[in-house]
């Protein structure tokens, strides 16, 4: 059987599920770090060594033959990373494993582990994933044995305290949010059960991206008898055509409706962002437009390029057999003191900072309506609202 799941990539899996969970109870990175290693063990460089407490050991029955071809549209934009090129006829993608991959896992631990040991294998499952991009639901695992004694019967918050022996959900009064992420404190809005984890994860993703690109309301519907949609109404492709000098006796292919105060909201999702303008109208003319971009992040003149969502959207597995789509924004603050910026090397960098969090600048107008919001987890959460309950806060 060919070897797509390692014990090293599960061992890191369950180590982020387990700060998630625990991570709370500890006043410092210090502490995290010690209490961590009492459990899991130490790094190869830590000179205090510690050999972990859990032996993890790993079976695969069953891996399905690698596909590539065609991804169905409610799954490209999980999936972007694997697309290797885009041509007239369409995306080419990478081969990738369907839904089906079997294997079993066993861990052997102290009793006085066992709980917790338990719990941190109960949150992957539940929350987390195998692989890239879990974030956004690829790599989504179920219990196929005894699922009873790893799944909730409902993704309700009755039934993952009963299952989990405690509330995960309520923040630790007194501490604030740092860049731990952490389940106590997270927010979790769930949708309806369906029949299949797939269908889940679909309904998961499709939430976000009606969020981000969704016509009528984040961008303009096309025009009567174009297929393309119009302009955006998130004000970053406004913010570009502010920063980038225009040729002289030009105009850009959309006037800028909001105005040159940076802002860069959908930044929150995590990053590297990049993204690029239409070159050509609809009547197959050229459209002047701004550079491709990258947006990056910086602290102290330093520029870093990765953030980890603090949003999973994915589908839930039920000890019924069903899955739940879920959206769960895990409690976690964005980098003290950091800003989102294009990437170093982009002439148009220097000019481009904005904090975390602004949705748009004080005198815009909203002309996406959740962006009256303070944060864009309450923008998102309270959008979708309508089609999902409240687990928790």
């Amino acid at each position: 059987v060919q070897e797509i799941i390692r014990l090293p990539a599960i061992r890191g899996a369950v180590r982020f599920w387990w700060r998630a969970l625990y991570g709370h109870d500890c006043g410092s990175s210090v502490a995290l770090y010690q209490r961590e290693k009492g459990v899991w063990g130490g790094a190869g460089a830590d000179p205090s060594g510690g050999r972990s407490q859990v032996d993890l050991r790993l079976r695969v029955t069953q891996v399905p033959q690698a596909e590539g071809g065609v991804v169905q549209a409610s799954e490209s934009s999980a999936l972007w990373p694997a697309q290797v090129s885009r041509g007239p006829s369409g995306a080419v993608w990478l081969a990738r494993h369907p839904p089906g991959v079997r294997f079993t896992l066993e861990l052997v631990c102290p009793v006085a582990q066992e709980a917790v040991v338990r719990n941190t294998v109960r949150a992957w499952i539940l929350f987390g994933g195998y692989g890239g991009r879990t974030r956004r639901g690829v790599g989504s695992l179920t219990v196929v044995d005894h699922p009873d004694e790893w799944l909730p019967m409902a993704a309700s918050r009755a039934a993952l305290c009963h299952l989990f022996g405690a509330d995960l959900w309520p923040a630790v009064a007194g501490r604030a949010a740092d860049d731990l992420p952490l389940l106590r404190g997270a927010h979790l809005r769930v949708g309806k059960p369906v029949a299949t984890g797939r269908e889940a994860w679909h309904r998961a993703l499709a939430w976000l991206q009606t969020f981000r690109q969704g016509t009528p309301v984040a961008r303009h519907p096309a025009p009567k008898g174009k297929s393309r949609p119009s302009i955006s109404n998130w004000p970053e492709a406004d913010k570009l055509r502010r920063l980038e000098a225009l040729p002289p006796g030009k105009q850009w292919a959309h006037c800028p409706r909001y105005d040159g105060e940076m802002a860069w909201p959908r930044a929150g999702f995590g990053l590297p962002l990049a993204g690029q303008f239409q070159r050509y109208r609809r009547d197959g003319g050229p459209a002047l437009e701004p550079q491709d971009f990258e947006l990056h992040w910086q602290r102290e003149g330093r520029f870093f390029e990765r953030l980890a969502s603090p949003l999973i959207v994915k589908a839930l597995p039920l000890a019924t057999g069903e899955a739940v789509p879920i959206a769960l924004w895990l409690n976690r603050a964005y980098p003290e003191g950091g800003e989102v910026v294009l990437q170093g090397g982009d002439p148009r960098s220097g000019r481009s900072a904005a904090p975390f969090d602004r949705l748009k600048s004080p005198s815009d107008p909203a002309y996406f309506p959740p962006l009256e919001a303070a944060t864009l987890r309450e923008a998102f959460f309270s959008w979708l609202s309508g089609q999902t309950e409240q687990v928790a806060p």
